[in-house]
């Protein structure tokens, strides 16, 4: 990344705001909410599981989100082709979280896990495209004509009826594009990027420096954590599924503090979005953001140690 993300860091250090305090909190107050038996700290004052507090913040959020990012936005400085992927891509994030809380009030707690991988990824490329540069961006938005031509091959080789029905004249095309980018993405076929996920997250955090791990800390809990919800292995149905005397019982063991945890880990991620949108824009809303962070329980909550 280049000077864009140095600039970057000294202005989110500057700010005061999203001090690495989510770890803390995420560690402490929530565990392994998704395995039919709840794991919370003692306390049960703590907010981090409360239903209704995270989704009174949720809402709130996705509220401030839109007000900041809808219709026509300035910055000081005049948009290039990295902002345009970012703003495109906070927007995308937005509708994710919108979407975890849904699930979440019908109760659909395993489903909005899954998405918070969407989101947290989302996330991340957003920082780290808007605090690259234009190249870094056009390989981002490059890449589909890179994977368009390696899977209609994949396609072709397995139901040439379905790929023989495309007209040449596309088909040519699809192979023209993928030749003009195709140099760009050797060695890293299955992302736009030549280093992984956790690898951005990290580099994000080492330009804000003086110990941030917010990024990084997105990637190795809530990534990772739903990564069982996207790929469905044992343990995202461990709460389905029991044995009684009379049978197997399939029904979902609920617990409203699931929901919470799950609602937790989208506040997280999108608190961390939005501060990066405000910087882009120029700050105008430090103080609205700083107030909801503040009643989610951000910063002085976390020093006293109430997570």
């Amino acid at each position: 990344m280049g000077s864009g993300c140095i600039a970057f860091g000294t202005e989110l250090r500057t700010t005061g705001v999203l001090k690495a305090d989510f770890p803390a909190m995420t560690q402490q107050g929530f565990k392994e909410p998704m395995t039919g038996e709840t794991k919370a700290a003692p306390s049960e004052k703590k907010p981090t599981l409360n239903l209704e507090h995270q989704s009174t913040t949720a809402k709130e959020l996705l509220a401030f989100g839109k007000q900041i990012m809808s219709g026509t936005i300035h910055a000081r400085t005049v948009f290039t082709q990295k902002d345009y992927a970012f703003f495109a891509l906070a927007d995308k994030s937005l509708a994710t979280f919108e979407g975890i809380g849904v699930l979440c009030e019908h109760q659909l707690v395993d489903d909005g896990f899954a998405l918070i991988r969407v989101l947290v990824e989302g996330i991340i490329n957003a920082a780290f495209v808007v605090y690259s540069d234009d190249q870094t961006a056009s390989d981002y938005a490059n890449f589909p004509y890179f994977r368009d031509w390696i899977e209609f091959k994949e396609l072709e080789a397995v139901a040439p009826e379905i790929t023989n029905s495309r007209p040449r004249s596309e088909v040519d095309e699809m192979r023209c594009n993928y030749e003009k980018v195709e140099s760009r993405y050797r060695g890293h076929k299955a992302d736009w990027c030549d280093q992984n996920l956790f690898k951005r997250a990290s580099t994000i955090d080492a330009a804000v420096g003086h110990g941030y791990n917010v990024m990084r800390t997105l990637v190795n809990l809530p990534w990772r954590k739903a990564s069982t919800y996207v790929h469905g292995t044992a343990a995202a149905i461990e709460a389905r599924v029991h044995h009684d005397d009379s049978g197997a019982v399939i029904h979902r063991k609920y617990d409203p503090k699931e929901a919470g945890g799950v609602l937790f880990m989208a506040n997280m991620a999108v608190f961390s979005l939005l501060v990066i949108v405000d910087l882009r824009l120029g700050k105008n809303n430090e103080k609205q953001w700083r107030s909801l962070y503040e009643r989610w329980g951000g910063d002085e909550p976390a020093k006293r140690g109430e997570f």
